[in-house]
């Protein structure tokens, strides 16, 4: 601390010394180099150094407001047409054609709707993509205690039901696209 105070006086007073000698544009030079290593070469170095992190935040920063704007006019435009539907739901439409494509659609929904929908229960098991590529396959496979089915994804077996079961009716399989249940016979013994 006291070798700091005797350098900062022992400066102040060489610059007076100079400043009262006819040596004035030394101490011209010297404040220019003062400013130039002390202010200019580090807010130089600065900005280089977080000019990167400067335009990477700005960018996100950009593309996170164009996407909530997205967002915003999306949901504008969606309960326009929303609205536009609902009027013409209520008071019809002058061509009469909308009205004939709505009610056809309408008639295939109910349509679906009114299909048998197999149970949904711990006795029923749905395969996804049954004997498809990249699918699941089922194997009836002979056990050490009991014969069983088993499904195949390519990376891993497991038992799915016990054959007895399955054959008993007491354990159903479907496909879950289709709905349809698959029969003992489909599924052949694992070699």
């Amino acid at each position: 601390m006291i070798s700091g105070t005797i350098l900062g006086i022992s400066l102040l007073l060489n610059m007076i010394l100079i400043y009262k000698s006819k040596y004035k544009f030394m101490l011209k030079e010297f404040a220019f180099a003062a400013l130039t290593s002390l202010v200019i070469v580090p807010a130089f170095l600065w900005i280089l150094e977080n000019i990167i992190s400067v335009l990477v935040t700005s960018i996100f920063v950009i593309i996170i407001i164009f996407v909530l704007l997205k967002f915003v006019f999306i949901e504008k435009k969606d309960n326009s047409a929303s609205s536009k539907k609902d009027y013409m739901h209520k008071y019809g439409d002058a061509t009469n054609k909308n009205n004939e494509s709505a009610t056809h659609k309408s008639n295939l929904v109910e349509k679906e709707k009114t299909k048998p929908e197999p149970p949904k229960s711990e006795n029923c098991a749905y395969i996804t993509d049954f004997n498809k590529f990249a699918g699941i396959k089922l194997y009836k496979v002979h056990g050490v205690m009991h014969d069983y089915i088993a499904t195949d994804n390519g990376l891993v077996d497991r038992e799915l039901c016990s054959l007895s079961d399955y054959e008993k009716g007491k354990f159903h399989i479907y496909e879950e696209k289709t709905k349809r249940e698959i029969k003992s016979e489909e599924i052949p013994w694992k070699k």
